[in-house]
C-alpha cells in the first residue's frame, strides 16, 4: 500500500511540474488601398488673327455681257500667297487677261492668316467655315482648289507646309524655330457682278473666315 502511495505522489509531482500551454495572442487587420482619379488637362492650344484675308483693288466686269462674273481668288501655296483671275459667263471659263469684261485684281492681295500656339508634335484638328457678308454682287466662298496651308513660319528654312484641301481635317502642328508659333493661311473666291448698289472706291467686308482647332 505505501508502494502504491509513493508512485501516486511521484506522478502528482510529475504531473505538477509539467508546463501550461498559453492560449495563442496572433491578430491580423486588412487596409484598403484608395485613389481619386481625374484627367489631365490637354497642353494649351492658343489661336488669333493674324492679317485678314485681302482681294486687293477688284474690277466690276463691264456691261458688254450682263451675266458676266469676275472670278477672284487667292491662296496659299508653298509660302506664298497666289492669285488667279478668271472671267465666267455660264458654263465658260477664260482668263480675265483673255476675256471682255476687264477683270484685273491689282494691289497688295493676300490669304488670310491666323497665329497657333500649340504643342510641338501634336495632331490639331481643324474646321474651317466660310460666311458670305451678303454684299450684293460680291459672293464670297471657298476655293475650289486648295483652301490653304499650316506652316512653321514664312522665314522658316525647313520649308515644312501641311496643304489644307477640305474645311475639316488635321495637321501637325510645327513651331517655328525663331517665332514658337505655327501658322494657319487661307485662301477664298470671290464672285463679282455689275451690280448698281456695289460700293466703288472703298474697302468692303465681303465675308468672314472662321477657323476651330482642338486636340
Amino acid at each position: 500500500m505505501m508502494r502504491n502511495l509513493l508512485c501516486l505522489l511521484i506522478l502528482s509531482g510529475i504531473l505538477s511540474a509539467s508546463p501550461v500551454l498559453a492560449q495563442s495572442s496572433d491578430r491580423s487587420a486588412s487596409l484598403d488601398a484608395i485613389a481619386t482619379f481625374e484627367d489631365a488637362p490637354m497642353p494649351p492650344i492658343e489661336l488669333s488673327v493674324l492679317a485678314a484675308l485681302n482681294f486687293g483693288k477688284l474690277a466690276i466686269p463691264n456691261k458688254i455681257k450682263p451675266s458676266t462674273i469676275c472670278r477672284y481668288e487667292t491662296f496659299f501655296e508653298g509660302s506664298n500667297t497666289l492669285a488667279l483671275v478668271n472671267e465666267v459667263n455660264g458654263n465658260t471659263v477664260v482668263s480675265g487677261s483673255q476675256g471682255t469684261a476687264g477683270c484685273s485684281m491689282t494691289g497688295g492681295f493676300f490669304a488670310g492668316g491666323f497665329r497657333l500656339g500649340c504643342q510641338d508634335g501634336m495632331t490639331v484638328r481643324y474646321k474651317i467655315t466660310y460666311a458670305s457678308a451678303g454684299v450684293r454682287g460680291a459672293d464670297f466662298k471657298a476655293p475650289v482648289r486648295r483652301l490653304g496651308a499650316a506652316i512653321p513660319a514664312l522665314d522658316d528654312p525647313r520649308r515644312i507646309v501641311f496643304p489644307i484641301d477640305s474645311p475639316t481635317g488635321q495637321f501637325m502642328c510645327v513651331l517655328g524655330l525663331n517665332s514658337k508659333n505655327s501658322f494657319v493661311y487661307i485662301g477664298a473666291v470671290l464672285d463679282v457682278t455689275n451690280e448698281a448698289t456695289l460700293p466703288r472706291g472703298t474697302k468692303v467686308n465681303v465675308g468672314t473666315i472662321t477657323l476651330d482647332v482642338s486636340y
